[in-house]
């Protein structure tokens, strides 16, 4: 297995961003301490906040795209996703999801069926434990 270094940063008001595009910045939308149901952080940034992987085709003419670089996947994939979610059709998870297996590469895929947002308390919980099993299984020493 490769050793991976892992260059991302938290996210916080006065990030990198990409020029022209808005600043990025997280505030306080709801707060338990101040008597609101959960706590929820709310984000504006642009499509490129930070630094990040790119497909040379997007800056590379016949560069390649996403999709072509599955071939050199190792990382074992946790994939979480909302039928409904407009931000990523459900139907580019499952394609990831089968290129992944076909790989013989270790993922799991739950899809719940409503959009971005996990809102039932049943399926909050279920998203947690699978998330939390997830990463306690593959940061196991």
């Amino acid at each position: 297995m490769s050793n991976w270094i892992d260059i991302s940063v938290p996210v916080r008001n006065g990030m990198v961003h990409w020029p022209g595009d808005p600043p990025f910045h997280i505030e306080r939308a709801f707060d338990r301490d101040k008597g609101d149901a959960a706590t929820v952080s709310q984000m504006t940034l642009g499509v490129y906040p930070g630094t990040r992987m790119d497909a040379p085709l997007h800056y590379i003419r016949n560069g390649r795209t996403p999709s072509q670089f599955v071939k050199d996947f190792q990382t074992p994939t946790l994939g979480i996703q909302g039928e409904l979610d407009f931000r990523v059709p459900y139907k580019q998870s499952l394609e990831l999801y089968t290129s992944l297996q076909m790989r013989r590469i270790p993922s799991r895929l739950l899809i719940f069926p409503q959009g971005h947002w996990v809102l039932k308390p049943q399926n909050s919980a279920l998203w947690y434990k699978t998330f939390l099993d997830w990463v306690g299984n593959w940061t196991k020493k």
